[in-house]
């Protein structure tokens, strides 16, 4: 009998050790809750420029940078196959060379006052004005990057045909990195213009500011089923060396 006692004694400590741990615990998790707000559908964004080719179709012959891969304004990212341009250029620069060789014939001949120097004179201009385009076109063939940025990704490959609808590859500014968020419409009430928020990354915690709410996809909005509304946040670019294009990130809200 003393020995059951004894049990039911230790059952009891420990029921009341347990007790004791978990109440703060609890209450403690309780109350974080109540001071603060956490949101996890967010991301790293940037702005995106959409890659492609100007005014030429063809087969993609080479493509010199990756995923990942750092690019200097005006470097050559994409070589077109541009045998049918500079066979266009060939001709048109033929043409326009026969006729300048015939132009100077008829000045030699009969001056240029003459009425078929002149008529030929017109053709020639047309010829001049086919060649510049033409070169042109030739160069459209070389795709060149239009900022300084990194590749966020590549959507076509060496060997895809393409056309000026075409995205071949997608390029970030990195000195335009924010956060990106889309949060449940239930919840954007504790959002506000110009807010200081708190970004987790890690264990790390980085400062961010709300600069705008809604926007052009704010028709999710409208989704019933998942209703969201998006949400941008700057963050200071001392803090630019934590981030990644695309890397998730936590809100949170105090």
């Amino acid at each position: 009998m003393k020995l059951k006692k004894e049990t039911l004694q230790i059952i009891y400590a420990v029921i009341s050790i347990v007790v004791i741990v978990s109440v703060p615990l609890i209450y403690s998790d309780i109350y974080d809750k109540l001071l603060y707000k956490t949101f996890d559908n967010a991301f790293v964004s940037a702005r995106v420029i959409a890659i492609s080719p100007s005014y030429v179709s063809g087969i993609i012959k080479k493509i010199y940078v990756k995923g990942g891969d750092s690019i200097k304004k005006g470097q050559l990212i994409v070589l077109i196959d541009d045998t049918l341009y500079r066979a266009d250029l060939a001709k048109s620069q033929a043409r326009l060379d026969a006729l300048k060789f015939r132009l100077k014939q008829l000045e030699s001949q009969f001056g240029k006052d003459d009425a078929k120097y002149m008529d030929i004179e017109k053709e020639a201009e047309i010829f001049e004005a086919d060649v510049k385009s033409a070169k042109l076109m030739l160069s459209y063939t070389r795709i060149v990057s239009p900022v300084n940025g990194i590749v966020a990704k590549d959507v076509l490959h060496t060997g895809d045909s393409v056309s000026p609808s075409d995205v071949i590859m997608y390029v970030y500014d990195p000195i335009t990195l924010y956060i990106k968020a889309y949060i449940n419409a239930k919840y954007i009430r504790y959002f506000n213009q110009n807010m200081n928020i708190d970004i987790k990354i890690g264990k790390r915690t980085l400062k961010g500011k709300v600069i705008k709410i809604g926007g052009v996809d704010v028709f999710n909005v409208c989704n019933k089923t998942n209703p969201v509304v998006p949400v941008k946040i700057i963050v200071d670019k001392k803090y630019f060396k934590y981030l990644e294009f695309g890397m998730p990130v936590e809100l949170v809200i105090k």
